[in-house]
This record gives C-alpha cells, structure tokens and sequence, in this order.
C-alpha cells in the first residue's frame, strides 16, 4: 500500500470517526440550537449515504429546554439511521411545519422499500431504534402533548411523524 493510499484511508478513518462522536452528543444543539443541528444531520447523513436528503422548516422554533431539543433530535436521527440502513431509499426529506398556531410537527419520509408496520416493527428492524423512538415520544409528553406515527407499506416508503401542542408561554419567545 503507497503513502498516499495509507493517508486516504486515515483520513476516510477520521472523518467517521468525527461522524460517530458528533452523533453521540451533538454539542450543537445547545449552542446553536435545534435547527441547526437538524440541518447539520441531514447534510452529514446525505454525504455518508448517498442519498438526496432536504430539510425544510416552514416556521421558526421555539426555544425548547434542551432535553426536548435532544428528544426531538434523536428521533430525527434515528429516522434517518433506519432509512439510511434498512430502505434503499434515493430521496428522504424532513420537513417542519406548523399545520396550525399551537402545533409543530416534524415529518420524515423515505421513497424506500417500507415494511409491514403490523405491530411487527422490531421484527422488521433487527435492533431497538424504534422502540427507543417510542419512549423518547414518551418522553417528550413529560414537557408538552406529542404524537408520534409511523406509516409504512411494503414497497410505498416511510413516514414518522412526531406532532407537537404548543402552549403559548411555554417556551422562551427566543427564536432559532
């Protein structure tokens, strides 16, 4: 193997490195804020996949307390993670939106393979992505009501959707 080979190889070996610790605890979050961080996975996830991923936010957000900026986070992630693993997906967009004054919600959607969601998701997916994507669901209704759904058919793609109910006060009036 020549030098430059050697070097390629620890550079490529560096670069997931940083990919791995960054998903471990985005530090971004709490200096920048959730969108920022959730613009910065995206893009990561797109380079490493191979995949056209998008992220659009159609309003600006709150400042949450950071263990629910890093709830909503997670579950983004670990959406795209399975995408990522499990979907043979070209294209996966996140979109964030606000269908009315009081609600935020967050949606992820592949143009994967999609499975049978027939209360058989771990089955599906061999490790516990999904059931920890429930309880941080779960968690999340500790601080504000959420509802969490996943549409999939074999075939058809995947969608999560995490919905938020806002009380106005709730959060600091700051905008990200």
């Amino acid at each position: 193997m020549s030098i430059p080979e050697t070097i390629e190889i620890l550079d490529d070996i560096i670069r997931h490195l940083r990919y791995m610790c960054y998903d471990f605890h985005p530090r971004q979050i709490n200096d920048l804020g959730l969108l920022a961080s959730l613009r910065g996975l995206v893009d990561r996830v797109s380079d490493r996949s191979g995949m056209l991923c998008t992220l659009q936010c159609h309003r600006e957000l709150p400042t949450f307390p950071d263990d629910l900026s890093l709830h909503i986070f997670r579950i983004i992630q670990e959406s795209l993670t399975n995408t990522e693993k499990y979907s043979g997906a070209s294209l996966v967009s996140v979109v964030i939106e606000a269908p009315s004054t009081n609600r935020l919600r967050f949606t992820v959607h592949d143009n994967g393979c999609g499975f049978n969601t027939g209360g058989h998701e771990r089955t599906v997916y061999s490790g516990s992505g999904l059931a920890s994507t429930k309880e941080r669901a779960a968690l999340i209704n500790s601080y504000l009501p959420a509802r969490l759904k996943i549409e999939s058919k074999p075939g058809a793609g995947t969608t999560l959707t995490l919905e938020l109910i806002l009380d106005r006060g709730q959060f600091n009036d700051n905008r990200e």
